[in-house]
């Protein structure tokens, strides 16, 4: 057994918990965070995916959409409310649970999982920049990489505050781009609004994708809510409502410009062919929308390696994975499209049985999270990997191995679901003991 010690770190660590005296942010803050963060170009390009990919009308497009887009809001906002009662980064709650040397691990993953994300940001703003700078199809594409890099890197270099100012900004800014881009398609275009039908495959899949999208924010969640005032309520309808609009809807705006100007394009081509002589405006549009979401991707990157023990200042972390984005971003450039369905699928994998960890964990302890155990919580990485386990037969993402009872069930990939459900009954199952019994909340095995 280990022993338990709390949470603790100099004034300079951006992991530490919190006083009261900097907790001093309204609970409508997460709205404009997420309603901001979530107007952007990787949520656009998903809503071309449905139409592409599976030929699906615009009501299954919109519909599948709205289901994993809304299940995977609700994981988000259940990890919001995490940081206003602890007053942590989220992958220092998540430590609670696994321990603190195997809170490293899922650290780690965290850090594998915003690298990702800003390296499928920085390809499709990098891209609507060099058209915009040098009206090519974006061959010339290291320096767009390297600007928007680097004032992704200005913004999480300053911290929090600036990115809750510049999310609130853009909220603004890019609602009322992407409104213009849906009246600029429907009033130019005849929209095919009954091209395409339903497959269950591709409305499955669907809603698979939007639902990897926006959980794929649930380990960042605590990082910014936990500025939120403790005794403040509605974090989680403000964070619920902000997500799931915004990204819902610029989803949609995907799916109109893709029936309007059906192509294999990137976002920014599918936008010059759409918009011709103001495509500027739409290319805008992109840009700053990759801004608003790196910035989120880029600061979390770093307090997740902070989390995982990296001693280095988290100033120095930011300017090496930047580096390090610039590189996966240039690399990335040609097979963008199979890399983003890939990516969003591995995401799935990880995250959604942490994310049901994560909720028990809360539930059972009453929001007491604060404590964690020394070493690494070998019962909780059983309720962890035993449901990934059981979970892969039913796995099909589109370009690699196809799981038998997935193909029983016509390459419908419903695993992240099996995983996530069976994690909250295996930790529910293996550490509930903990929580009954006086003061052994936390405990673990070695």
């Amino acid at each position: 057994m280990f022993g338990t010690a709390r949470i603790n770190a100099s004034p300079e660590d951006d992991i530490k918990q919190l006083p009261d005296s900097e907790r001093v942010k309204k609970p409508i803050s997460q709205f404009y965070l997420w309603f901001g963060a979530n107007l952007t170009i990787a949520d656009f390009a998903l809503g071309f995916l449905p139409v592409i990919y599976f030929n699906l009308n615009f009501i299954y497009s919109i519909l599948s959409l709205l289901i994993g887009t809304l299940a995977g809001g609700i994981l988000l906002a259940s990890m919001s409310v995490m940081g206003p009662k602890t007053g942590l980064p989220q992958m220092m709650v998540g430590k609670h649970a696994f321990g603190r040397k195997g809170g490293n691990v899922m650290s780690l993953l965290q850090w594998l999982n915003t690298t990702g994300w800003l390296t499928v940001n920085t390809i499709i703003a990098a891209t609507a920049l060099s058209i915009l700078i040098y009206t090519t199809s974006g061959y010339f594409f290291v320096i767009p990489v390297i600007a928007v890099a680097v004032l992704v890197l200005l913004l999480a270099y300053f911290g929090a505050n600036l990115i809750h100012t510049f999310e609130k900004i853009m909220s603004v800014v890019l609602g009322a781009l992407f409104v213009y881009l849906a009246i600029f398609t429907v009033t130019n275009y005849s929209v095919p609004f009954y091209s395409g039908g339903f497959n269950l495959v591709g409305f499955a899949s669907t809603i698979a994708l939007s639902f990897s999208y926006i959980m794929s924010w649930g380990p960042y969640a605590s990082d910014y809510s936990r500025y939120v005032r403790p005794e403040s309520r509605g974090t989680f309808s403000f964070t619920l409502a902000g997500a799931v609009i915004s990204t819902f809807a610029v989803e949609v705006v995907g799916v109109l410009v893709e029936l309007a100007i059906p192509t294999y394009e990137t976002a920014p081509g599918t936008i010059v062919s759409l918009m011709g002589k103001y495509a500027v405006i739409g290319l805008i549009t992109l840009i700053l929308g990759g801004l608003a979401a790196n910035s989120l991707n880029l600061y979390s990157n770093s307090m997740s390696l902070k989390t995982f023990g990296i001693k280095a200042s988290r100033k120095l972390i930011l300017f090496v994975v930047t580096i390090i984005s610039i590189g996966l971003s240039i690399l990335g450039y040609a097979n963008f499209y199979q890399y983003y369905q890939d990516f969003l699928y591995v995401l799935d994998y990880w995250i959604t049985p942490w994310l049901g960890i994560m909720i028990v964990d809360y539930l059972l302890s009453r929001g007491n999270l604060t404590k964690v155990s020394d070493g690494y919580n070998v019962r909780t990485f059983i309720a962890y990997l035993v449901p990934i386990g059981i979970s892969i037969p039913f796995i099909n993402p589109i370009s690699q191995l196809e799981g038998p009872i997935s193909v029983l069930l016509g390459g419908v990939d419903i695993s992240y679901f099996v995983s996530f459900s069976l994690s909250m009954l295996f930790f529910y199952i293996l550490r509930r003991k903990d929580f009954i019994a006086p003061g052994k909340s936390g405990s673990t095995d070695s």
